[in-house]
């Protein structure tokens, strides 16, 4: 897995950039993202309490110190990215059913060196209050299980990678893990994606996946109605396109 240190601000260059990148999260998602709020005012310290990774500094608009340094920097397209949980239940008369909850309430940025390949402190946010099943009881209690009235956001942090030597902007697939800090529920762990990108001159494409349990990040399973039984391990998936 590869280290780093946390990068500091030290040109009018690196901060024009991070300024661009801040500017264009906001005035493309924010009034889509978190309804009645703006980012600078649900940071993911302000949410979970503590940064989900302590070497990654944020701006006022979620956007990370390490933007000024990299060599590019792709801004998650919120119109053609998802994030989804999957989970099986077991329904009373109907057997094992597999439940899916989607939202397109996400905004991000990833973050490459000037050689193209992956750096630390690339991060995503999700909107967890906008998840959707085709069952509204279902939505309900998953919102209450993870207290959104609290933790609205659920939030990943890049700190490295595995079994990826060197750049991703070749225009071939990929296949790597990638590691970093999840924060849901206002808990953070340390969690390890299995993840496919692809980066064609400006845009990239990637579907990444991991599991967890529910008891992991403090919370009961979503039992509900006709639900006899959640199983405790589940997966949460992201497909994203970014674009810079």
């Amino acid at each position: 897995m590869s280290r780093f240190v946390s990068p500091v601000l030290s040109s009018p260059r690196r901060f024009l950039a991070t300024s661009a990148v801040a500017l264009a999260l906001t005035v493309s998602t924010a009034s889509a993202f978190l309804p009645g709020t703006t980012l600078a005012q649900s940071t993911a310290t302000d949410v979970t309490g503590t940064p989900a990774a302590e070497t990654c500094t944020m701006d006022s608009n979620n956007v990370p110190e390490a933007a000024s340094t990299a060599g590019s920097v792709f801004t998650l397209d919120a119109a053609k990215s998802t994030a989804s949980y999957s989970v099986q239940e077991v329904l009373t008369g109907q057997g094992d059913v597999n439940a899916v909850g989607t939202t397109s309430a996400l905004i991000g940025t990833v973050l490459l060196d000037d050689a193209g390949a992956p750096i630390p402190c690339s991060v995503i946010y999700v909107d967890l209050r906008t998840l959707k099943t085709d069952e509204d009881r279902r939505d309900n209690q998953v919102q209450k299980v993870l207290e959104t009235s609290t933790y609205p956001l659920g939030t990943f942090i890049v700190t490295g990678t595995e079994g990826l030597d060197g750049a991703v902007n070749d225009g071939q697939e990929h296949t790597f893990k990638i590691v970093g800090d999840l924060t849901i529920h206002g808990v953070t762990k340390q969690t390890t994606w299995d993840a496919t990108v692809k980066v064609d001159g400006d845009t990239m494409t990637g579907k990444a996946s991991t599991t967890i349990t529910f008891g992991d990040f403090g919370m009961d399973a979503p039992v509900f109605g006709p639900v006899a039984s959640i199983q405790d391990e589940f997966q949460l998936s992201i497909d994203l396109t970014a674009t810079k």
